[in-house]
């Protein structure tokens, strides 16, 4: 097994974070209703493409959610400072995870989804997956740029 890596999240804006997490949790939720309901009809491809991507986001989701969830997080006033530890392995759940979320955004603007995104909240996960990630391989931390919401 990997030893565990040090990542530290620093400047997010807290309410923009909030929010992101906020999306993370309901799109994990829609994602499991779908991949409970009966199988969807082969000619509507839009329900067959989110029964698709569910099944691959939501062991991503999961994983992502018990690693926030193990995460020691600061607020300091609009700014919040996640610190966690994990296996360089995170990278490629990562790396999963984003290609997926593009994916299910696209569905979503077709009319398969409940839960929408919004620009910020996807720059901002950009960001943490891509920051998270290069840690894992050895860059030190970077606060968040502040131009990106």
């Amino acid at each position: 097994m990997a030893e565990a890596v040090a990542v530290r999240l620093t400047g997010l804006p807290a309410q923009a974070f909030r929010t992101a997490v906020t999306y993370l949790e309901d799109t994990l939720r829609e994602c499991q209703l779908v991949l409970v309901a009966p199988a969807a009809d082969p000619a509507d491809r839009v329900a067959v493409d989110l029964r698709r991507i569910a099944a691959a986001i939501v062991p991503d989701l999961e994983e992502i959610r018990a690693v926030f969830r193990s995460a020691a997080v600061v607020t300091e006033g609009p700014v919040v400072t996640l610190e966690m530890h994990s296996s360089p392995h995170l990278a490629v759940t990562l790396a999963h995870l984003q290609t997926h979320l593009v994916q299910l955004r696209f569905v979503g603007r077709s009319g398969g989804l409940l839960v929408e995104s919004d620009p910020t909240t996807s720059a901002l996960l950009t960001w943490i997956w891509d920051e998270a990630a290069d840690q894992l391989h050895g860059r030190p931390p970077r606060p968040f740029p502040s131009g990106i919401t």
